[in-house]
């Protein structure tokens, strides 16, 4: 019987090139002489992982860890390089000393030391300010330390050993962004080289919702990571120092995944929970469809790093890229199977596929055929 249902199918799929239909067929596409051919690359070596609970819980594990240990993230905390800029607002103290001292009229005495407070302003168009008596000095691009060192050198041909202090009373020009999920998004001076990003968030207002519903994106020089909130809040080292310029987002958790294959429902499902487990995941689908699922082919694609591969106990020396094409395979026809599926994580863009059982692939085939009806056929004696 099944010889026959499959010479029946060879059958009906080669007469169904004569069927009208919606559309150009597959084997004419193909076939076109005026189509312009790409030759295929080298197939594309990936990985299979088959899952029962244990390796599950493995395959979690070794994930988690390379999320928080081997995430590249903005890692190296040196301090930014503040400097003066344009439109920010400094003060300039002037202290220098004399022999012969200088006359205090509010104390009605005599000091050897005079001390002169130059009025706030704000650094001009051209970067410079005005330091009486050397007229206007350029301190745009300069560090605090830099812009002193530089008064104290021209002060002191005009002074007796001057000292100067400089403090930046408003950093205008050394800004970072927050916008998202915040209660006043907005930018932000950088008063402090020390400010982090749990510190621009609270400077915005804070989170509108809770931090494990959200994600941290940090821009810097057009490269951006993701993290979740909740690690920017608990581990330290991803709290890192803001530098001017940076842009940080505060956005929903949004995590997508896309069912195929032999379910209820095909599609595209979102996901907020940090966690949501393969078993909850086919529950979005409405699960296999019981003649049509091959309880055996339930795959999840995802591309995973070869790191995690290795942690895994998985041979990567054939493996020429740092992440592989993976497929994790649950068997279901095995009753234990449904224990890895509750423990298996879901990761933001996999995708499942549940393929279609053969004698499925059979009845769609006689089907077709019986749907046709015959012609007679006069056969005279």
């Amino acid at each position: 019987m099944r010889r026959l249902a499959l010479l029946l199918a060879c059958t009906a799929l080669t007469a169904c090139e004569a069927v009208p239909g919606a559309g150009p067929t597959t084997q004419a596409i193909l076939t076109d002489s005026a189509a312009v051919r790409t030759l295929p690359g080298p197939k594309q070596p990936f990985a299979l992982v088959t899952l029962d609970e244990s390796m599950a819980r493995k395959v979690n594990s070794a994930f988690a860890y390379n999320m928080a240990d081997s995430a590249p993230f903005f890692m190296d905390d040196t301090p930014p390089r503040m400097t003066i800029g344009v439109s920010d607002q400094i003060e300039i103290g002037i202290v220098s000393m004399s022999d012969t001292g200088f006359i205090d009229f509010t104390q009605s005495s005599v000091s050897p030391l005079s001390t002169t407070q130059l009025p706030l302003q704000e650094v001009g168009t051209d970067g410079r300010v005005q330091v009486p008596p050397l007229g206007r000095v350029q301190a745009a691009g300069l560090t605090v330390q830099q812009f002193e060192s530089r008064l104290i050198s021209q002060l002191s041909q005009v002074l007796v050993e001057p000292s100067v202090v400089v403090r930046i009373a408003n950093r205008a020009s050394s800004r970072a962004a927050v916008i998202g999920q915040v209660a006043q998004p907005g930018r932000f001076n950088l008063d402090l080289e020390d400010q982090r990003l749990v510190d621009l968030v609270s400077l915005a207002g804070g989170p509108l919702k809770q931090s494990s519903d959200l994600t941290l994106t940090l821009t810097r020089d057009g490269i951006s990571y993701t993290i979740p909130f909740d690690t920017a809040i608990t581990s330290p080292v991803y709290n890192v120092r803001v530098w001017p310029g940076d842009v940080i987002q505060v956005e929903d958790v949004r995590h997508r995944f896309v069912v195929l294959g032999g379910v209820a429902q095909n599609g595209e499902y979102e996901f907020a929970r940090p966690e949501l487990s393969l078993a909850a995941a086919m529950g979005q689908s409405r699960g296999m469809v019981n003649r049509q699922a091959d309880r055996r082919g339930v795959f999840l694609y995802r591309r995973t790093p070869v790191s995690v591969l290795a942690d895994l106990g998985a041979d990567v020396s054939g493996f020429t890229t740092q992440v592989v094409p993976t497929i994790y395979q649950f068997d279901f026809s095995n009753p234990t199977t449904l224990f890895a599926a509750q423990v298996f994580d879901m990761k933001d863009e996999d995708v499942i596929f549940v393929s279609d059982a053969f004698l499925e692939e059979v009845d769609k085939v006689l089907s077709l055929i019986t749907s046709v009806d015959p012609t007679p056929i006069d056969i005279s004696p």
